[in-house]
């Protein structure tokens, strides 16, 4: 750990030593320099422009293509929810007429129940000596 640290140490010491002999190297012959300094100044103006003009972009971008996405998604759950509404109308409709099968069936079933008493009470009506039975029926 501490031999890193003493390495970055040497490493900064080092960089600015070569700014400062860049500096004297400026002061004293400031003909053959100047060019190399604004060239240099103008890079990096350049570069730090180019990046955040990059960067608007990105954010730009970013956002036109979250909207679309979202507006795409929105048209894909409205669609959903309508094919929700129409399947839970159609099993609506479904138990409806199933529940009124099941009650017309169970009203046939039941006169057909009561028919049914009626002939066998009559039969046993019919019959010798199972009369007093027929009331029970």
């Amino acid at each position: 750990w501490l031999y890193l640290v003493v390495m970055v140490a040497v490493m900064v010491a080092y960089i600015f030593e070569i700014i400062c002999w860049l500096i004297l190297g400026c002061v004293v012959n400031p003909n053959k320099y100047l060019p190399y300094s604004v060239a240099t100044i103008t890079l990096l103006v350049h570069t730090q422009a180019t990046y955040h003009r990059l960067q608007q972009k990105y954010k730009e971008f970013r956002t036109r293509v979250v909207g679309v996405v979202m507006e795409a998604f929105q048209a894909k759950l409205a669609g959903a929810m309508d094919m929700v509404r129409k399947a839970a109308g159609t099993v609506q409709g479904a138990i409806d007429s199933a529940t009124t099968a099941v009650n017309s069936g169970i009203e046939g079933a039941t006169g057909a129940v009561s028919g049914a008493a009626a002939g066998v009470g009559a039969s046993m009506a019919s019959m010798p000596g199972l009369g007093g039975a027929a009331g029970a029926v």
